[in-house]
């Protein structure tokens, strides 16, 4: 069976960077690829003196075609390349956490899923024990969830499967939930410039 492939923004590389988890993310058996768009806002923040830079186990793939203006209209830079890059690779799964980049990702038919996704999906192969204290780290950088679902993550190995990545047939099927602390956006924004919320529940 192929790998499956998961194609990266750079907000939840951030956030698993902050607290650690790349270490985690590694260990799951997914191929993870980055449009360049995304590695060059990771290497504007790391020369700017942010801490987390791309790890080497993302593969960075080029865009095949310009990208589409029209998408960079409605989205930032790095999310429209993101979605780009799924379709040009036809890989079905995303990986963004900002609400307007899930929402045009699930419009087009595609898997979308989190840096608590991908927690999720750590425990659901039992790399990790718990999601819980990797959470808290998260909260601690001013990243919230919605307590229903981290109560299925801490309960339910299929739940926290689940979390990993829904067929979303229309953008309805996501619903943000907590805004996220402003002065996590505030060091963030720089590379993520639409990070103000972060979509915390997904319709099963």
């Amino acid at each position: 069976m192929a790998t499956e492939v998961v194609v990266t923004n750079t907000g939840p590389l951030i956030a698993l960077g902050r607290i650690d988890a790349f270490s985690i993310n590694e260990q799951l058996p997914l191929r993870f690829v980055t449009p360049a768009e995304v590695a060059d806002e990771l290497g504007a923040g790391a020369r700017l003196g942010h801490p987390v830079k791309l790890p080497t186990w993302v593969e960075v793939v080029p865009l095949a075609r310009p990208l589409s203006q029209i998408s960079v209209q409605a989205l930032d830079v790095g999310e429209a390349a993101v979605i780009q890059l799924a379709t040009e690779l036809d890989a079905n799964v995303v990986c963004i956490d900002e609400w307007r980049g899930r929402r045009a990702a699930a419009a087009v038919g595609l898997r979308v899923t989190g840096s608590l996704g991908l927690l999720g999906r750590a425990k659901a192969l039992s790399i990790i024990g718990s999601v819980r204290p990797l959470v808290d780290k998260l909260a601690g950088c001013g990243v919230h969830y919605h307590p229903d679902l981290l109560s299925a993550l801490g309960h339910d190995k299929v739940a926290a499967q689940r979390v990993f990545g829904t067929v979303a047939s229309s953008a309805q099927r996501l619903r943000p939930a907590i805004k996220t602390n402003p002065g996590w956006c505030q060091t963030s924004g720089l590379l993520v410039p639409h990070a103000t919320w972060i979509l915390a529940r997904q319709t099963q």
